[in-house]
């Protein structure tokens, strides 16, 4: 997986250049559990071989399980969202920098030899 670690401009000015940092599996795990408050909850995997059920398991355990399930489900949405309206914004600034070089190009071809060659 590839993260976003800056944004700038070429020397042109005109398309961005993007800084990628690679970040591996494990390293993005041990964030997602470094961020999430567990410390002093029951271990729910150690008490129970088999099934569990809600009634007799996690009645009185809401807390562990926002921490371990809704919790980093939502920060890797969030991060998810962060990420698509990162690529959508670079999605537009490339565009803009195509549309750019299109007018630039269509003003030489207008004026030049080949098209009067062509025509």
């Amino acid at each position: 997986m590839l993260e976003l670690n800056s944004l700038s401009e070429d020397a042109g000015g005109s398309l961005p250049v993007v800084h990628l940092q690679p970040a591996t599996h494990d390293e993005a795990l041990a964030m997602a559990e470094a961020e999430v408050p567990t410390a002093g909850l029951p271990d729910v995997d150690d008490e129970v071989q088999g099934p569990l059920s809600f009634r007799e398991h996690l009645w009185d355990r809401f807390e562990l399980l926002w921490a371990r399930r809704v919790a980093p489900s939502r920060k890797m949405l969030e991060g998810f969202v962060a990420c698509m309206r990162e690529r959508a914004q670079l999605e537009r600034q490339y565009a803009r920098g195509l549309m750019q070089s299109v007018a630039k190009l269509q003003q030489t071809t207008s004026e030049g030899v080949v098209h009067s060659g062509v025509v």
